[in-house]
């Protein structure tokens, strides 16, 4: 794909647009966040993980959890709060979009940290890390 198409199709997604058959889940998984089941789907050639609200309920992807993916950023943070091994994303989530950060356990015990928003949508918070990293230094080619 020619890198103007695929800047107009990451485009049309953030602002939740472009509809669910142009991006579609590669896997599910399920974990327990504070009690609750929540469904996450992954896109991994887009390294997204969201809630799978995001795609069933908003058949466009349009929830908070994928809106904040295309304005996420590490740019005016206080670089202390990155420092001692910091979860990158966890501080964007806190720092930047105000998101609450929950922990979740799949079915084999493994953790991940995922942003919360109002709207009840995830993103776990190594897709806001890659996405803000991203936006902040362009994509890896």
């Amino acid at each position: 794909m020619n890198k103007i198409l695929r800047k107009i199709l990451l485009s049309l997604f953030f602002v939740g647009m472009l509809p669910v058959h142009a991006l579609e889940v590669d896997y599910e998984e399920y974990y327990t966040i504070y009690g609750k089941t929540v469904k996450i789907g992954h896109l991994e050639k887009k390294r997204i993980s969201v809630s799978s609200d995001c795609y069933e309920k908003r058949p466009e992807f349009n929830c908070q959890a994928t809106q904040v993916l295309g304005k996420a950023s590490m740019k005016g943070i206080d670089k202390q709060y990155f420092s001692g091994g910091a979860d990158k994303g966890a501080v964007i989530c806190k720092r930047q979009l105000n998101g609450t950060l929950m922990l979740g356990k799949d079915n084999k015990g493994n953790e991940s940290t995922f942003c919360q928003f109002q709207d009840n949508s995830f993103v776990q918070t190594g897709s806001l890390w890659y996405h803000a990293d991203r936006n902040d230094h362009g994509p890896l080619e």
